[in-house]
């Protein structure tokens, strides 16, 4: 029996799934001249960044004026020539970004051109840079952001699987080790 139970352990470790590990927001914004759109991978849980919850952007997919998002500049990266470096923070509530925001490439662009989405007091903004220098702010009409959440899959996970026939072992092997003795009465 408890060469079963670790047989069974042993089978639920190997086919439980991990938690999720990170965390999805669709965004979006537009200004004079640009329009952008699409996923911001994040860590799964947020730290405290000056007094306030913040996400750490992890990944980006999406479009900028139609051509396609290929990097993430790392935190520090230098946008300009006053020293202005992106720190990768997404905040759980507005304004989502600081004064430094995040950073990216786009393809067809120079591997060095960065654009990158920050707010200050006048609202979000985007700034297109060559590193060390600066080459134009824009102010952004819209910024959107929302937060993906994922939907339960339909079919049972493998621990689930797993835990059900461990169950069902169980009450079979409880059953016929029982010894039954079968008596008919006839009034």
């Amino acid at each position: 029996m408890i060469k079963s139970a670790l047989v069974g352990a042993a089978a639920v470790a190997a086919l439980s799934s991990a938690p999720a590990t990170a965390a999805e927001f669709l965004f979006s914004y537009s200004g004079t001249g640009i329009s952008a759109s699409g996923t911001l991978t994040t860590t799964n849980t947020t730290t405290t960044v000056n007094g306030r919850q913040a996400y750490t952007i992890t990944g980006i997919t999406g479009t900028r004026n139609g051509a396609t998002i290929n990097q993430l500049f790392p935190a520090g990266t230098v946008v300009d020539a006053v020293g202005a470096v992106s720190n990768l923070n997404l905040y759980e509530t507005g304004p989502f970004l600081d004064a430094d925001g995040f950073s990216f490439g786009v393809a067809g662009d120079s591997p060095n051109i960065a654009f990158n989405v920050f707010y200050i007091s006048s609202g979000y903004n985007e700034f297109r840079s060559n590193p060390p220098v600066g080459q134009g702010n824009t102010e952004l009409t819209g910024f959107t952001l929302a937060r993906v959440v994922p939907v339960a899959p339909a079919v049972p996970e493998p621990a689930t699987w797993a835990m059900m026939l461990i169950g069902f072992g169980t009450v079979g092997a409880t059953m016929r080790r029982r010894k039954t003795v079968a008596s008919v009465r006839f009034a």
